[in-house]
């Protein structure tokens, strides 16, 4: 299961952005709160809304577990791998798009400090 959605995610992203084996760093594994720590089967690093549904298609179809992470920066375990699952990085996506009427619209990959 894993192995198909890692060679299709290769195609719809490209090398650069699928990270496999000992090439997921530990930021991967954990975020802010401290308690358990996984490493997924495979880093997706996501670029665009698009790419971002056809993963979590092809993993829906799979029943392969996916954890979704922005930059990280979260406290509260909720970017914390399952096991045997895959991480879907958006830090990628990291635009702030606009201010209009009090309402800011970001990327999920914006960093909180660079909203403030």
């Amino acid at each position: 299961m894993i192995n198909s959605i890692i060679s299709k995610a290769l195609e719809l992203l490209g090398q650069k952005n699928v990270i496999t084996g000992d090439m997921i760093g530990a930021d991967y594994c954990h975020d802010q709160y401290p308690g358990s720590d996984y490493v997924p089967a495979a880093v997706l690093e996501a670029g665009s809304t698009e790419e971002v549904a056809e993963i979590l298609r092809l993993c829906n179809e799979a029943g392969v577990p996916v954890t979704v992470r922005g930059a990280g920066t979260g406290q509260v375990g909720g970017s914390v791998p399952m096991k045997g699952g895959i991480v879907l990085s958006l830090k990628g996506m990291n635009q702030v798009l606009g201010f209009a009427d009090g309402i800011l619209k970001v990327q999920p990959g914006v960093l909180l400090q660079d909203v403030k």
